[in-house]
Order: C-alpha cells, then sequence, then structure tokens
C-alpha cells in the first residue's frame, strides 16, 4: 500500500504548483510512512528527490517550493514487497533509447513480474532494485521505443528530433504512448494505480483493468491534480473530482486525453474498512458514510450473537481507535449503549500490522494503546475494532482490559474474518499467520482471550457500500474468501 499523486500546470510554470504536491503528499501520508520520494518536470530539467521517513522530515519544503515547475509526481511509501533500502524508494526514472524521460509511481502490487524483469534484464536492461514498479517502467520504456521503431522513426532525424522540442509533440506520440498502456494494462497480473511523468509532455494515468487501488483527480484555476485518495483535493479545493477509469493523459498544452480499455471496476473493499482516510471518496463512496452503515449492519448481528441477558448487562462501547471510531458512534447509536474512550492511543506509532516481524508489531502495539481503567474496571464491554488480523492487537487489549479490571469482553470486528494471503499491496503475505486462518470463531475467541468475538459478515459488508453506490457490481474480497481477480 503507497499513496501517489501528481500535478501539472494549465499554463507553464506556476509558483503554487510545488507547494500543492508537498500538500497533496502531506494528505496521503497515512498510506506509505516509511519513505517518500518525487520528480519535478520543467522544461528539459528534471529534480530527483528520494528520502526515507516522513514527508514532513525528508523533504526540504522551503527548497521544494523554489524550484520552478509545471509537471511533478509524488509518493509515500510502505514497503510490502522489498526491501527499506533508498534503491526502492519510488519514484523510479528511465530515459528510453529514444531519449524520453519517464518518471513513475505505483501503488499496488505485481504479482508476477520477475519473468519480465527477468526477459528485459536478458535485453540488456540494468535493474537498481528488486521493485515490480521499477520492472513496470523498464517495461514501458521498451515498448515506447519498440512502437516508434515500427513506425520507422529514425531517432537522429529531425522529425523525431522535433518531437523532443517543447510543444513540439504530435499525436502519433499520443496514440504510441495510449498503445503501449493498453499493453500494460493486459500483461501485468495484480494491483496497480499508475502515474507517469514524461518530460515536456505530461502525466500518465491508469488503473488496472479492476481497478483495485483507488486513483482520482480534479482542477483548480492554474493546476489539475491526480492523487490515491480525494482528500488531497479536498484540502487544497480542487473541483470536477472524478476517479480514473479510463487512461487519462494530461499534456503540457493543457489537452486532456480520455480513453477506454477493458475495465470493470472490482475494488479492494479492505480500503473502505481500514486503509483510506474517512474524509475521502473513493468510486463515488464515501469512507465515512461506508464505516457508519458496517456500524448499523454490526449492529444487528450482535443482537442476534448475544443472548438478552447477557445482552441487558453490558455496560458501555470502547472502539479500538481509530478506524473503527466511526462504526462505534452508529453501533452505540443502534445498540443503546454508551460509548466510552476506554482505549487512547499513541499517535506517534506507525500502523502495526503492516510491519515486517513479530517481535516489530509487538513492541509497537504496546506503545501505542493505552488503557483508560476507570471506563472499564468491573464492567462488561463491547471492543470494536476494524479488523482482526494476526491478531496481535486484540491479545494485548484484551490482556489490559482484563489488568484493568474488565470483566466479560465482547470483541466485535467490523469486518469479516481475514483468513488468506494479499496479492495486491496489503502486507498479509501467510495466511498461516492469520488468527482466522482454519480457526472458527469460538478457537478465535478462546486464542485472544475474550468472552466472545463476533464478526461483520461479507454480505452485510458489501451492501454498506452497495447502499452508496449500487453501480458496483463486485468487490476484490480475496482476503476474506480465498477468490482472486486476476
Amino acid at each position: 500500500m503507497c499513496g501517489i499523486t501528481g500535478i501539472i500546470s494549465k499554463d507553464g510554470i506556476n509558483k503554487n504548483l510545488n507547494e500543492d504536491l508537498y500538500e497533496s503528499m502531506l494528505n496521503i501520508q497515512h498510506r506509505g510512512q516509511d519513505a517518500c520520494g518525487y520528480v519535478i518536470n520543467n522544461n528539459n530539467n528534471m529534480e530527483i528527490f528520494k528520502g526515507n521517513g516522513l514527508v514532513k522530515n525528508a523533504i526540504d519544503f522551503n527548497k521544494l517550493i523554489n524550484i520552478d515547475s509545471e509537471i511533478a509526481i509524488g509518493h509515500t511509501r510502505y514497503p510490502t514487497t522489498t526491501s527499506k533500502s533508498i534503491d526502492e524508494n519510488q519514484p523510479f526514472h528511465m530515459k528510453t533509447k529514444y531519449g524520453l524521460d519517464i518518471s513513475i509511481v505505483h501503488n499496488g502490487n505485481l504479482y508476477d513480474y520477475q519473468h519480465i524483469k527477468f526477459k528485459l534484464m536478458n535485453e540488456g536492461y540494468n535493474f537498481i532494485s528488486n521493485s515490480d514498479s521499477e520492472t513496470m517502467l523498464y517495461y514501458i520504456c521498451d515498448k515506447i521505443d519498440s512502437f516508434l521503431l515500427e513506425e520507422g522513426i529514425d531517432m537522429n532525424s529531425k522529425f523525431f528530433l522535433d518531437f523532443l522540442d517543447l510543444g513540439g509533440y504530435d499525436t502519433l506520440l499520443d496514440t504510441i504512448i495510449i498503445k503501449t498502456i493498453k499493453d500494460v494494462i493486459e500483461t501485468f497480473k495484480g494491483a496497480f494505480s499508475i502515474i507517469l511523468l514524461i518530460n515536456n509532455y505530461g502525466l500518465v494515468c491508469f488503473r488496472d483493468k479492476y481497478g483495485i487501488r483507488p486513483l482520482c483527480y480534479g482542477s483548480d484555476n492554474n493546476n489539475i491534480l491526480v492523487s490515491s485518495e480525494s482528500i488531497s483535493l479536498d484540502v487544497l479545493n480542487y473541483e470536477n473530482i472524478k476517479d480514473v477509469e479510463k487512461i487519462l493523459i494530461l499534456k503540457k498544452n493543457n489537452k486532456i486525453i480520455e480513453e477506454e480499455y477493458n475495465f470493470k471496476l472490482t475494488p479492494c473493499i479492505f480500503e473502505y474498512v481500514y486503509l483510506a482516510r474517512p474524509e475521502t471518496t473513493i468510486n463515488k463512496i464515501s469512507v465515512y458514510q461506508a464505516r457508519i452503515n458496517m456500524g448499523y449492519y454490526l449492529a444487528k448481528i450482535i443482537k442476534k450473537n448475544i443472548p438478552p441477558d447477557e445482552f441487558d448487562n453490558i455496560h458501555t462501547i470502547i472502539p479500538v481507535p481509530d478506524s473503527s471510531l466511526i462504526s462505534a458512534t452508529k453501533l452505540t447509536e443502534e445498540l443503546g449503549i454508551p460509548l466510552k474512550f476506554g482505549i487512547i492511543k499513541n499517535r506517534y506509532i506507525d500502523r502495526t500490522f503492516i510491519m515486517k516481524n513479530q517481535k516489530e508489531r509487538q513492541n509497537s502495539i504496546k506503545r501505542k494503546l493505552f488503557i483508560v481503567k476507570r471506563e472499564v474496571n468491573n464492567k462488561n464491554i463491547i471492543v470494536v475494532d476494524d479488523s482482526i488480523v494476526r491478531g496481535n492487537t486484540c491479545k494485548h487489549i484484551i490482556n489490559e482490559l482484563r489488568n484493568s479490571g474488565a470483566k466479560k469482553i465482547y470483541f466485535v470486528s467490523c469486518s469479516p474474518q481475514i483468513k488468506y494471503k494479499n496479492l495486491y499491496g496489503i502486507d498479509l503475505p501467510k495466511k498461516e499467520e492469520l488468527i482466522a486462518y482454519e480457526r472458527n470463531d469460538e478457537e478465535i475467541s478462546t486464542e485472544i482471550g475474550a468472552d466472545k468475538v463476533i464478526y461483520l459478515n461479507i454480505e452485510d459488508l458489501k451492501n454498506s457500500l452497495l447502499t452508496i453506490n449500487s453501480d458496483i457490481e463486485n468487490f476484490e474480497l480475496s482476503v476474506f474468501n480465498g477468490v482472486y481477480i486476476s
């Protein structure tokens, strides 16, 4: 899971462009906190930066806003399949044999790219990383070169050199880029939201044929901004926000090209459960409203699963911050049980389920969550979490609640049982690590130390979203049902 963004001026160099890029990166920081980077284009000048850590720490803001630019892309990273080496950080950049400078930012995961990489290596391409994103970039560059060659373009001819002059691009290059991207979409397996920056040309934006990972764009008077989440655009007062559902080319001459391809929207439902910010709208679905709806359906399941005599003795609902807070507010409304903030979060600790090893996850959990004893002592409580992944957080919370005097603990999840690995950019690699794998609800309750565990079911989770946008026919649900769509 990463955050990507891109911006292009409508009319040449814009002094506010890099400032908007920086702000956009800050607002998708939750999607990647390990590293960040950007590429800035002004005529033939390219400014490339990669650094480890948060945007505000890694990037020199004063330097950034003093760079003249008219096109830029940015990236915030969680390393899900490779190391934390700076060589793995995005954006990646390459110059084609025909002299086109191309940079890429990518959110998602390509699960079968190694054979493509091997073929490119045999053709003489030298890789600096193990990243799937770098492989896609090299493939794109190779295809553009091949298609130009097929057209009989001599890279030394005046005709082609005119291509490389500011404003000298012909519709032929548009055609070749579209042809290349359609080939990429059909060739690569997995999830990808992509923004390409092509020097002196513009931005090329596209998603995989299922739109698994989000990408949207909008405009103000000066620029067009592309981002993983609409919150980036909302904060900057960009309007006319749309999801990217076609190949989108934003050219320097303020020309917009949209090209249809074999697109069948099947978004990752976990974006709405956990990954995205609640202020965001993805595929015409408000994440906030979706989480409200999850609380509504979860309330009905709780009533069915807790006997009346037990239910009447529940004192309070306690959400696990932050992703479950919204669902919990609806839950307390539907159940008539007061909500209390009995768990407090240290906001300077990263998301734990994505961390690479068990020791790191457990240590971070201890530093991350704290119990307010007066709200739990001698009480029967419902604890609400967005999901139960490995069970580390649940075990810690329940143990601390018991130590703080809690009596009965009903642990409820706003998502179904997570039983299978993820192939699309969420770090859930081994199903054997998942607490719900080959365990029933009673066994899970025993394992985490709860009196009862209650899950939202798949159909109710889907309905939480479909009541907002009924046009979506399917969702990517593989972590719940083991069905992989690509």
